[in-house]
């Protein structure tokens, strides 16, 4: 406590010699117009409280980054500028009179590239040599790349990986390490990859790249930009403001931020490690404005830009922690992130594969702690280019939480979901009246709205949760305690689906939703009621479905039939009445959605989906079964049916339906274009989403 009391004191007096208007004795800080560049981070600790406002919206700008003004460059014969700073170490992220530059790099950026700033999605993911940064090729011309980045994103397009490259091994092969940033990890994809922060890469307009051992900073310039007098700026911290008491009996709060700008804070994908329980995600705690044991604080009217981690975060014990009408572009990670701590769930496990032992699980229902979320708003704001540098983002994203609200808040242009729920525990959410589209433009298998429920109950074997779980299906509630509620959101998904309830998702209501293209998918979950939604121009996507699982789907309007794909023997406790629309279709929902500020709605960013006409849509008619090793196997539909067994799109095979014959077991996914012939043969397997050699004989 003591400890708290002089970091505040010391916070205080620093702010007081920062800013004349700072009043130490009621603990108000009123900043003038300007910009603001912060040595160390603002910090509020236990029992402490703070009011940090800027005069006026827009106009006070808090940044992380230095600024160093009337920079002159030399233009060098190989058309390379060079200047010298004193900065003894690595630069992270650079901005030019106020531009983003790129750090060097291999490949480039393309005109109309996405991912990465180079690819799109329908590019294809086959290996490219000539693009490659780990071929032996690229990598004998780089003299020394050690403190180079490699990108890539997940084999599965689940997201993200980073590492950090420390040398080379031999001429052609680089020292890596890190790959830690995906809960559920895997290889670099085959395309979909690349590297910066290589001298020998700086080669194209826009490009910089520092030399830390002779302090010297090269740039290429764009088209038309000038360095003879210049502003540079470079990011140096990664926090801006910490409200963190000493823990939950001891919090901080009582604080408000308003009519501030937050800029110019470094990356943080190297420092993503932190497990999300059993999801496919990991984070990183840190923010531009962090919470943490803090309770009663609000953050309005505030501009969120040119970040390169979370724009902010709010950990373990929160209580009444409020964000309205700011906005949020250019962040390098996620929105916001609501994240209890492990310690708060009982029988936690870290690993997709680990299986729970039901005879020894707690059966208390709820927390283990009161390290937790609760009671958190997000309310009439602006999300759009979140995820610039981390992929397994979102512009809002929570973790064992309770009772977070997100109301009328506009997202778009994010390369994963919109809103990414990651656990069951605890629910009790509600998500309403946002507009949420343009949406997993970077990755796949995934929704606008996507959620995860691999919570105590959950494992990868279907038959074991119906034998189990399907007979106590109060156990599958003791995690998601509360219900959480999707309601009078427009929503869209062009490269998924429009809703997207993932393995395990339990306690859902769906209701009165304006789905404009990608439908409304149901894996295995539990107690899911989906009514009164629009589903344009498609329909339901089941998947894998359990016994017993009292599921409810009525009073929508569908464009489609249902699209099963996986294992699905029950269709849960009821699928009617639903309008099977024709053209021309009901009416569609008429309301307001999405942000209600005006000052956001006239953002220079903003905009509305695209809503498309009316269509009659059919689903494809399944290839049927043939025999084969004396079962029953289908061609599957790898459009629709790819997401049940955790392939890719790009993936053929065929399904074992009915009995199989050892070592097949139901439901195994043989993968491959063509059924190898009799006899003897090696054949790779999808089996609950992880890949098998099978010897057949």
């Amino acid at each position: 406590m003591m400890r708290d009391k002089r970091r505040f004191l010391s916070t205080l007096i620093v702010i007081a010699a920062m800013f004349p208007h700072a009043d130490a004795k009621t603990r108000c800080v009123w900043l003038d117009p300007g910009r603001v560049e912060l040595s160390t981070p603002i910090e509020v600790g236990a029992g402490e409280s703070l009011v940090l406002a800027g005069r006026g919206p827009g106009r006070t700008v808090l940044s992380g980054a230095k600024r160093l003004d009337k920079v002159a460059f030399e233009k060098g014969a190989d058309g390379v500028w060079r200047t010298s700073l004193d900065e003894a170490k690595p630069i992270d992220t650079l901005w030019i009179d106020g531009r983003r530059m790129d750090m060097a790099r291999f490949p480039n950026r393309r005109p109309g590239g996405v991912i990465f700033g180079t690819w799109r999605l329908n590019d294809g993911g086959r290996h490219d040599t000539t693009s490659d940064p780990l071929d032996a090729g690229h990598v004998a011309k780089w003299r020394d790349p050690s403190g180079a980045y490699f990108h890539a994103l997940h084999t599965g397009l689940w997201g993200d990986m980073h590492w950090r490259v420390t040398g080379k091994k031999g001429a052609g092969t680089l020292a890596l390490e890190g790959g830690w940033q995906n809960n559920r990890p895997t290889g670099p994809h085959p395309r979909y990859r690349f590297i910066e922060n290589v001298r020998e890469e700086l080669d194209a307009p826009g490009e910089w790249f520092y030399d830390v051992a002779a302090k010297r900073l090269m740039v290429i310039p764009f088209e038309g930009q000038k360095l003879d007098c210049v502003t540079v700026e470079y990011a140096r911290l990664a926090s801006l403001v910490r409200i963190s008491g000493a823990d939950s009996s001891h919090p901080a709060g009582d604080v408000v931020i308003s009519n501030i700008v937050f800029t110019g804070t470094t990356r943080t994908f190297m420092e993503n490690k932190e497990r999300m329980f059993r999801s496919d995600w990991t984070i990183c705690r840190k923010a531009s404005v962090e919470f943490a044991n803090a309770r009663n604080c609000l953050v309005t009217d505030c501009a969120f830009r040119d970040l390169g981690g979370n724009a902010i975060t709010v950990s373990g014990y929160a209580s009444n922690v409020a964000v309205t009408n700011c906005s949020f572009t250019e962040i390098g990670a996620n929105g916001i992130v609501f994240a209890g701590l492990t310690n708060c769930v009982r029988n936690p496990l870290f690993n997709y594969s680990s299986v729970p032992d039901y005879e020894r699980l707690d059966r208390t229902p709820g927390p283990a702690s009161e390290d937790y979320p609760r009671d958190c708003v997000v309310a009439d704001s602006l999300f759009t280019r979140t995820g610039r540098h981390e992929k397994q983002t979102s512009p809002v994203t929570i973790f064992a939480a309770r009772r977070i609200t997100i109301r009328d808040c506009t997202m778009f242009d994010v390369p994963r979901a919109a809103v990414n729920i990651g656990t069951g525990a605890f629910g009790g959410h509600v998500v309403e009246g946002c507009d949420m589209f343009d949406t997993v433009n970077e990755t796949g298998d995934h929704g606008s709205f996507n959620s995860w429920g691999r919570d105590r109950f959950w494992t990868s074997s279907l038959s074991t949760m119906d034998k189990v779980v399907s007979g106590d299906v109060a156990l599958a509630r003791l995690d998601a305690c509360e219900t959480t509620v999707l309601r009078g959101n427009r929503v869209r998904c062009d490269h998924g689906w429009d809703i997207d309830l993932d393995d395990g998702s339990t306690g859902y209501l769906i209701e009165d939703n304006f789905c404009l293209k990608g439908g409304i998918k149901l894996r295995e979950g539990y107690s899911r009621v989906v009514r009164g939604n629009y589903v344009l121009n498609n329909g339901l996507h089941p998947h894998c479905w359990l016994k017993d699982s009292h599921d409810v789907v009525t009073n929508n309007v569908f464009f489609a039939p249902p699209c099963p794909a996986g294992r699905m023997i029950y269709w849960g406790e009821r699928i009617s009445p639903n309008t099977m629309a024709s053209v021309p279709p009901p009416a569609p929902p008429k309301r307001r959605y999405g942000v209600r500020s005006p000052r956001l709605c006239e953002f220079g960013m903003y905009r509305e989906p695209e809503i498309d006409a009316p269509r009659a849509v059919k689903v494809p008619p399944r290839d049927k079964p043939v025999p084969w090793r004396g079962m029953s196997v289908r061609r599957i539909d790898p459009v629709n049916e790819f997401s049940a067994f955790g392939t890719t799109p790009d993936m053929a095979g065929f399904v074992v339906e009915g009995a199989a014959v050892a070592p097949f077991e139901p439901n195994d996914l043989v993968l491959g274009r063509e059924l190898p012939a009799p006899g003897a043969a090696t054949v790779e397997v999808f089996r609950r989403q992880r890949r098998l050699m099978l010897e057949l004989r």
